[in-house]
């Protein structure tokens, strides 16, 4: 899935940062089934407002959060989000 915002790959020495995507299902699992990483995050929720099991139990469960940012992302880059640019 991907949207209409145009994020660079920059690759600093050592370091490559990329735009978010499926493809980061398992280190976003890694992350987000952590009870320490969710333990300040608040509530998660998905565009429709549904809840989003947080600790992640299941790479399902932490994909929906990187949905929410690509879906996110797009509506705002195309105007049609609730935070989309000024204009």
């Amino acid at each position: 899935m991907s949207g209409p915002l145009a994020v660079p790959t920059l690759t600093p020495d050592r370091l490559v940062l990329e735009p978010l995507t499926l493809a980061h299902s398992a280190g976003m699992f890694a992350m987000w089934s952590q009870a320490e990483v969710c333990r300040y995050s608040g509530p998660g929720f998905d565009l429709a407002r549904r809840p989003i099991r947080l600790p992640a139990e299941t790479p399902e469960d932490s994909d929906k959060i990187i949905i929410f940012f690509l879906k996110g992302a797009a509506e705002y880059a195309s105007g049609e989000g609730r935070l989309a640019p000024a204009g």
